[in-house]
């Protein structure tokens, strides 16, 4: 992920909707970018805040429940439903 793409997915996670954000997980679980899930697990397991990790986590079980693998495998370590 360049940084454009960090940028662009910070402020979607600080500031969009929950229909924003699931749009963006629904968009990236069709066409994968393969960083993204790496990123949002990297951020759930950081020291950021919680309201930035909670939303990194409804992303990534959006993506999960859409067919994304690593988003699945994640979420199956942390026994989180799909």
């Amino acid at each position: 992920m360049d940084a454009d793409d960090l940028r662009s997915l910070f402020k979607v996670l600080t500031y969009g909707t929950p229909a924003t954000r699931r749009a963006l997980a629904e968009r990236v679980a069709v066409d994968p970018h393969p960083d993204m899930s790496l990123v949002l697990v990297a951020t759930v397991r950081s020291s950021e805040p919680r309201e930035l990790k909670d939303r990194c986590l409804e992303v990534l079980q959006v993506m999960a429940a859409a067919g994304d693998p690593t988003a699945s495998e994640f979420l199956d370590e942390l026994n989180l439903p799909v």
